[in-house]
């Protein structure tokens, strides 16, 4: 090989190492090359059309989605990618098209399913968005991306029953997962069983015990039930084992206590 002349796979590396650090500008003229000279590369093909969303190309990268979906190139892939965009653009209709394309060449796609939900949910019916997983679930129970789905949505429409009866499912599916146990604790905050709540947090805190949210939840629970003992017993422990941790903790939880209620 000629030195100084890279293969169509070195450019492609080349151009995914300026992806990873959101250089897109730098990115793209390179996987243009890439896409002149290997045409068929579905990878390269859709990072170039990513390349162009990041940049608020949205038309032009429309049109090279519905190209290469024509020419038979990644049709899942780019056709969630088409679904966003026009979500993006408030064209809810034709990006529910194109999700169900997605899902019609692979039923049991999981970015499939959450393109479709986003949709409804984009345009404003959570309850839509929840039938839809909850029928994906009936056809693929053991599917955990969807399972996960469903309770990110639920916490964030504050179905606290919801996201209990779903999370339990789950972490008796899938094991015990820190952020699931969290979104359980907080729907247990939602419907006052502070006990329960309590044991969650915990759980989530010895999962992922770097992660300062989990001792947040932890220590707010302790004083919210007026055991200011166990807070400053839990607060000391934290500080013993990492001080910058529980400063930013302690930090948090004095900021989230002093905010108002809706009852103020």
């Amino acid at each position: 090989m000629i030195s100084g002349i890279r293969t169509a796979e070195e450019d492609l590396l080349h151009a995914i190492e300026h992806i990873d650090y959101g250089e897109y500008e730098r990115a793209l003229p390179i996987l243009s090359r890439v896409v002149a000279f290997a045409p068929s590369n579905a990878l390269a093909y859709e990072l170039w059309v990513v390349c162009h969303i990041r940049l608020a190309r949205i038309d032009r990268a429309l049109e090279l989605m519905d190209a290469g979906i024509l020419r038979g190139i990644a049709p899942v892939r780019l056709n969630i990618h088409k679904s966003a965009a026009l979500r993006a653009l408030g064209r809810f209709d034709e990006a529910a098209e194109a999700a169900r394309l997605a899902l019609a060449a692979e039923p049991a796609s999981s970015d499939g399913i959450r393109a479709l939900a986003a949709v409804e949910f984009a345009r404003g019916s959570g309850d839509a968005a929840i039938r839809i997983y909850q029928e994906a679930l009936k056809r693929s129970p053991d599917d955990e991306d969807v399972h996960f789905a469903l309770i990110t949505l639920a916490t964030e429409l504050e179905r606290s029953d919801l996201v209990i009866s779903s999370a339990r499912d789950y972490l008796r599916r899938f094991g015990r997962d820190p952020e699931v146990l969290s979104m359980l604790g907080q729907a247990y905050v939602a419907s006052s069983d502070l006990r329960r709540a309590d044991r969650a947090f915990r759980d989530a805190a010895h999962l992922d015990p770097d992660d300062v949210g989990h001792h947040v939840n932890v220590m707010v629970v302790a004083l919210l039930t007026g055991k200011e003992n166990d807070f400053e017993a839990y607060l000391e422990r934290l500080d013993a084992r990492n001080p910058e941790l529980a400063e930013a903790a302690a930090h948090q939880v004095q900021l989230l206590m002093s905010r108002p209620t809706k009852e103020e």
